[in-house]
């Protein structure tokens, strides 16, 4: 599975990269062990004791408000685990509770779940003893958990109910601070489901980690898992690793003298999960691509895979998330494009009417999302009067958008606010907190808040920990104008990504503008100097300051745009493109009441 343009900036959400920096730790990357043994656990112990004593509250969730998505704190803690000693479930009457998690992939292994009509069996000491109805994963899990001395394991399937909709629900959305407050998770990246064995393998004589190319992270579900837990342990290869906030090991590590002082420059992050204080929509942009090629057996479970990211990202991003997407950048956020072409989710279990699927949202759409078509949406953070080499990109309204969950039902606002602050002259008084820091010849600067040392912004931003909403809306709603422009060539490859970009001409025959096809079923051939026109919606408006631009001084102004087709009065996305600003006032003359599932 490729991940392309994988910058640094990610090292928080992928494995091993830039935390084993000492000489000692990479040469023993490249040490063969000779020896076939099993899996000493005195190393595990060794690391536990490791990130306790050197790393503190880095590597410990504690009560980061990220993870806080309701006023009470036992919301945001497993409601049962797994007695690894009694092997069967118990309730969890006082929190917090010392456990594992277990992160692993269910797969098509046969394996007993926690229902309404199970829970008094699995309630009973040795319920749990049953090898024919627990894959070896679960078994082997609880061992090592046992072996540990701790006592007790966290496994969805076995601690969420999974016929109770609304613990259910409560359970999901708490995921992430249910990850992030374990222990430490066991990751079982080795299997493809859950009747692979964990422990008591030999040592694998070549250490090269992949984790990428592994179905565990393929996988919708162990996202999620993976990205809130500050302390893993990873079997992978036959091999026995170690994750952590501020480190990563290898289990032949005790064959060389482990260094004094273990933590590394990325202990210089503040505490707890990976996603920021502040609304950094860049941060959102590189995660939300490393979901979208994510598998999931039941696509309509999507919004659940990620449930515990967007609810984190809700208690920072005002206004919450709209299916998925922040409405503090709404304008931009709806300017995703695709890397390679893409694959619509469809539900398998429930009807299409009943899924939260909107074609115009990410979530609905399988495959590698391009992360720098979202690039105008992350403009605050910076500097002011100055530019990047690529120019500064702008995402503006002119429209506005509500929500709704049905096509009729009761429409909430979406307040678009970066938009708001941007275009605010903020002169000598700024919102609490907020101050202007001038360069030294007065002609730049930044703002920076007194809560966020170390970052700038082109001008203030929406700040403070809320209660947001991770709201699950299948249409918006707004009034907007639309026209209709013919293909005037062949699709081409764009050099930004591996998609089809079809070119559009105005009514003079002349370059209009472009959009970049998203589905792998889209065939435009036919289309092409035709009579028949593609009907194109207006989202916003855009300027993108470039050196080399010819035009107006170098500022390429124009209209992003939508390619839809109807069905019912209802329009679904097909493609995400610009059109010239000139070229779309002579022509985009009418305006239509919009809606888009």
């Amino acid at each position: 599975m490729p991940y392309h343009g994988l910058t640094p900036h990610l090292a928080p959400f992928l494995p091993y990269v830039e935390k084993a920096n000492s000489s000692d730790l990479r040469r023993a990357w490249r040490m063969p062990d000779k020896l076939s043994r099993p899996i000493d656990l005195s190393t595990l112990h060794a690391w536990l004791r490791t990130c306790d004593a050197a790393h503190g509250d880095h590597c410990r969730a504690n009560s980061n408000p990220l993870l806080t998505t309701t006023d009470n704190p036992n919301d945001h803690f497993p409601t049962w685990l797994v007695d690894v000693r009694r092997r069967c479930i118990v309730r969890v009457t006082s929190s917090p509770q010392i456990y594992v998690a277990l992160s692993y992939v269910w797969g098509k292994a046969e394996c007993i779940s926690l229902t309404t009509a199970t829970t008094p069996h699995l309630l009973v000491t040795n319920a749990l003893s049953d090898t024919t109805t627990l894959p070896r994963t679960l078994r082997d899990a609880m061992d090592l958990v046992s072996a540990l001395g701790l006592p007790f394991l966290w496994i969805d399937r076995l601690c969420i109910v999974q016929d109770d909709q609304a613990e259910k629900h409560a359970q999901i959305k708490a995921m992430g601070s249910i990850y992030a407050h374990a222990y430490f998770t066991l990751v079982a990246a080795q299997s493809h489901d859950a009747s692979g064995p964990l422990a008591s393998r030999p040592v694998m004589h070549i250490m090269s980690i992949d984790l990428l190319r592994t179905a565990w992270f393929s996988r919708g579900w162990t996202f999620q898992e993976f990205l809130f837990s500050p302390r893993k342990v990873v079997f992978h290869n036959n091999t026995l690793n170690w994750e952590c906030h501020c480190a990563s090991f290898h289990e032949t590590q005790h064959l060389l003298p482990l260094p004094a002082n273990v933590t590394t420059p990325s202990c210089t992050r503040p505490p707890g999960t990976d996603i920021e204080a502040y609304p950094n929509f860049h941060r959102y942009a590189r995660l939300a691509a490393l979901f979208t090629p994510r598998h999931l057996s039941f696509p309509e479970d999507v919004l659940d895979a990620f449930a515990g990211a967007a609810a984190a990202f809700a208690r920072v991003f005002e206004g919450g998330l709209v299916t998925g997407l922040p409405a503090m950048v709404f304008d931009a956020a709806l300017l995703w494009q695709p890397y390679h072409p893409l694959r619509r989710r469809k539900a398998v279990l429930v009807e299409e009417a009943e899924a939260v699927l909107p074609s115009w949202s990410w979530v609905s759409w399988q495959g590698e999302v391009h992360s720098e078509t979202w690039a105008s949406g992350w403009d605050y953070l910076g500097r002011f009067g100055e530019e990047e080499d690529g120019g500064r990109w702008v995402t503006a309204s002119t429209v506005e958008w509500s929500h709704s969950r049905t096509v009729g039902g009761d429409r909430a606002p979406v307040r678009v606010a970066v938009d708001e602050f941007r275009r605010r002259d903020w002169g000598e008084v700024l919102p609490e907190g907020w101050r202007k820091v001038l360069d030294e010849n007065g002609d730049g600067g930044y703002f920076v808040h007194d809560s966020l040392p170390g970052c700038e912004f082109r001008h203030p931003i929406p700040l403070g920990a809320r209660l947001g909403h991770a709201f699950r809306s299948r249409y918006l709603h707004c009034r907007t104008r639309h026209a209709h422009f013919r293909v005037t060539s062949k699709p081409f490859r764009s050099f930004a990504g591996r998609c089809a970009v079809v070119v559009l001409e105005g009514e003079d025959g002349c370059f209009a503008g472009c959009l970049r096809l998203n589905d792998l079923e889209q065939d435009v051939r036919g289309s092409i100097g035709a009579e028949e026109r593609y009907h194109l919606i207006e989202l916003s408006s855009g300027s993108w300051s470039l050196p080399g631009w010819t035009k107006k001084g170098g500022l390429y102004e124009f209209y992003n745009v939508m390619w839809v087709e109807w069905r019912d009065g209802v329009a679904s996305r097909l493609a995400v493109g610009r059109v010239d600003k000139r070229v779309w006032e002579e022509t985009a003359v009418e305006e239509i009441d919009f809606t888009i599932g």
